[in-house]
């Protein structure tokens, strides 16, 4: 019986010494000063973004995304107050300069996108409710990033080109 102990333990340690050779994918830390809010105004609609970064573990955070723009119930020309449009939380993790994120929800202060209908709060939607299908999502929602004092710059390069135009930079300033 001892011979099949010690021979259980021998495969089991073969076998894991050649799971780590596989070397799964690296993440990097998740710097100190990713984590807080950051917020960015478009100047052309008045809509205004907001990013939160939470560190979890040293390479594992969480990540929640808000577009807010000013509505009026029923009259979407008129600005009102500012609505949750669009919202999600995720999971992310970085490599290099890449943020990974993983999204678990989106969520929406109006109902199917209707101007018209505005709850007081924003319902989420997890990737098994029928309205996961609103929020119109790409197979790879990765972006690039630099940290400066107290800015957050967002770079996603959508023309693929290889490189960042200033359209494709979105700079976020420290909230808290």
């Amino acid at each position: 019986m001892k011979v099949y102990v010690i021979l259980f333990l021998l495969v089991c340690g073969i076998v894991a010494c050649n799971d780590d050779d596989k070397d799964p994918v690296s993440y990097d830390p998740i710097p100190d000063e990713l984590v807080g809010t950051w917020t960015y105004t478009d100047m052309d609609d008045g809509a205004v973004e907001n990013l939160v970064f939470q560190k979890v573990s040293e390479k594992a955070g969480l990540m929640e995304w808000y577009m807010n723009m000013h509505i009026v119930p029923g009259k979407p020309h008129l600005k009102g107050e500012y609505v949750n449009v669009m919202a999600a939380k995720a999971e992310f993790v970085i490599q290099g300069t890449l943020i990974i994120p993983s999204i678990t929800h989106w969520g929406s202060q109006l109902i199917e996108f209707e101007d018209d209908v505005i709850l007081d709060e924003i319902r989420w939607y997890t990737m098994d409710d029928d309205e996961w299908d609103w929020f119109e999502t790409e197979p790879d929602m990765s972006f690039h990033f630099e940290l400066g004092e107290d800015e957050f710059i967002m770079l996603v390069d959508m023309d693929g080109d290889g490189r960042f135009d200033e359209d494709e930079k979105t700079i976020y300033t420290r909230v808290l």
